[in-house]
């Protein structure tokens, strides 16, 4: 092979795989004129709703929502939960519960960092595609949250969507 040819299929197969194919910018419930959620944690009240998906335009089995986060004096364990209902095979969830990357939980307080909601719904006999999507916050004490810019993508085999983007 010539060496310019080798260098630049060297190139090629360093290029990690795409972040996922963008299906759609996401209007969350509640969002101001900016597009940013503000949640106050509110007593005897954990979970707010922040958007529910009826037949989402996903093909693939595997998908995620992206967005920003911030946080200000949350108290306790708060999360991100993703439902995600695959019809007659039922509903299975995501939960940001990690303790640190995309999917750490919510707590203390946090300068805007990017969050990451996946789920893979491929099973051994089917890729199974989701009928609806809801996504929720979940606050078990004080604090304020703030979300903007969410954004839907499904992925390829392969392509990993926790996998850091530009």
């Amino acid at each position: 092979m010539r060496p310019l040819y080798q260098l630049v299929l060297m190139l090629f197969l360093a290029i990690p795989a795409q972040a996922g194919e963008l299906l759609s910018s996401v209007k969350l419930e509640n969002a101001n004129d900016e597009g940013i959620v503000i949640v106050t944690a509110v007593p005897g009240k954990q979970q707010h709703f922040l958007l529910d998906m009826d037949e989402p335009p996903i093909t693939s089995s595997l998908y995620a929502f992206r967005g920003m986060i911030r946080y200000e004096g949350v108290e306790g364990k708060g999360h991100l939960h993703l439902n995600n209902d695959l019809g007659d095979y039922g509903s299975f969830f995501t939960k940001s519960l990690a303790a640190d990357g995309p999917l750490r939980i919510i707590t203390g307080d946090s300068d805007w960092r990017e969050f990451v909601m996946p789920f893979n719904a491929d099973n051994e006999r089917m890729a199974l595609i989701p009928e609806r999507l809801t996504l929720t916050l979940v606050l078990p004490g004080a604090g304020t949250v703030f979300i903007r810019d969410v954004r839907l993508f499904q992925y390829t085999k392969g392509e990993d969507p926790l996998a850091e983007t530009d």
